[in-house]
């Protein structure tokens, strides 16, 4: 079973994807494997209807099932959509109304319901902002938070008031390895494994090539950001296909459901929305 959903939220939009490679008819508990590709808008993926190339993998994964249109996320910010995501309430009932507020013990998470019925739980995340100190690893035997010396993108100091004591995410290359690496050793159980990547968030830093796979110097500025922004999005598209590659190499396709989501979309500028909160108060070199 394969689904695929559009989200819209002001000049934001969200995609969902759940597939379920090959499930036979035989009853068993399926693996869950839960992809969050943060700040990703549906419009810019060729399963969508976009013009570039920034999707391939995902664009492929999606002809194999369903595709919705309609999905709102229910708030266009990191924490928040998560304890949404995981608790199905909405931000009011869940209390998480902005990045750093604490999503108390007393809701009851998917990864808790899944580990109540015999799944091993594990999380793989890439950014400070689903820190466990949130409240986001409720339900996890295993909640992968440590980001390597110097893989950050965010260059600041502080967030939301603290000082960072670390790294503050992590590129969604070392998120697959480490995805990868936990699929190989509990392969044999049902699992629930939540990836999370924190690509394509600005800043939009996309390695080469991705870089020059979009970005044209005769751009605008504004075009420019856009271009960085693509990049980072078939960036995590090629970490995808290898995760996706993985979970069939590992015999794993034919009892597992995938669900390919994001948490919200990005404003890029449109209806007055910023091109990106870390953009230009991080990076001033996204102008050039």
């Amino acid at each position: 079973m394969l689904i695929l959903l559009r989200n819209l939220f002001l000049p934001i939009l969200i995609l969902l994807f759940v597939s379920s490679c090959n499930l036979t008819s035989e009853r068993r508990d399926p693996n869950v494997l839960l992809i969050v590709i943060d700040t990703l808008r549906a419009d810019h993926l060729g399963c969508y209807g976009y013009e570039k190339t920034t999707s391939p993998n995902i664009d492929k994964l999606s002809k194999r099932g369903f595709q919705f249109q309609n999905v709102y996320c229910q708030m266009p910010t990191t924490g928040p959509s998560h304890a949404s995501i995981f608790t199905s309430r909405y931000p009011r009932n869940h209390g998480v109304l902005k990045n750093g507020w604490i999503l108390s013990d007393t809701f009851q998470t998917i990864a808790e319901i899944l580990k109540s019925n015999g799944y091993t739980t594990s999380a793989i995340i890439s950014s400070f902002v689903l820190s466990s100190q949130f409240g986001y690893s409720q339900g996890f035997d295993n909640y992968d938070e440590a980001f390597p010396k110097g893989s950050s993108t965010y260059r600041g100091k502080f967030w939301e008031g603290r000082k960072l004591e670390g790294e503050f995410d992590q590129r969604a290359d070392i998120a697959t390895r480490k995805a990868i690496n936990w699929m190989r050793q509990n392969s044999t159980g049902k699992f629930f494994l939540w990836v999370h990547y924190f690509d394509p968030h600005s800043p939009y830093d996309p390695p080469q090539p991705y870089v020059k796979d979009f970005l044209r110097k005769d751009m605008s500025p504004i075009k420019k950001i856009v271009a960085k922004y693509d990049g980072e999005i078939r960036f995590v598209d090629d970490e995808v296909g290898k995760l996706l590659n993985e979970v069939e190499s590992l015999g794993l396709d034919s009892n597992t459901l995938i669900i390919i989501t994001s948490d919200h979309g990005e404003g890029l500028g449109q209806h007055g929305w910023s091109m990106g909160c870390f953009c230009m108060m991080n990076r001033p070199e996204y102008l050039s």
